[in-house]
Formats: structure tokens, C-alpha cells, sequence
């Protein structure tokens, strides 16, 4: 799978996950405090990207 491809997915279960403003924090060096089930819920969004991009 192309990079851009796996960015652009990253970058959609991010603000889905975290909400819009992820976005503005993507591309700099800002850290960010991210609560358990917010990391759950966003691993769980990936892991289910990965199950159809394998289909």
C-alpha cells in the first residue's frame, strides 16, 4: 500500500477518533494528552481498517 494511503487512513482514524482538531496538531511537534479510551477506541478504528483493507 502506497504511504499517502497510509497516512491518509491515520490521519481519518485520528480525527475520528479524537476529533476535528487532531488535524491541527498532525504535522507539528505540539504534544498532546490522550486518555485511555480514546486510545482504545482509536486502535480499535485501526485495527478495523486494517481487517478491510486485507479484504
Amino acid at each position: 500500500m502506497p504511504r499517502y494511503l497510509i497516512d491518509a487512513i491515520l490521519a481519518a482514524i485520528a480525527a475520528n477518533a479524537f476529533g476535528p482538531e487532531i488535524s491541527d496538531v498532525w504535522e507539528s511537534n505540539t504534544e498532546i494528552e490522550v486518555l485511555p479510551t480514546s486510545l482504545r477506541y482509536a486502535m480499535l478504528e485501526a485495527f478495523q481498517a486494517g481487517q478491510c483493507a486485507r479484504r
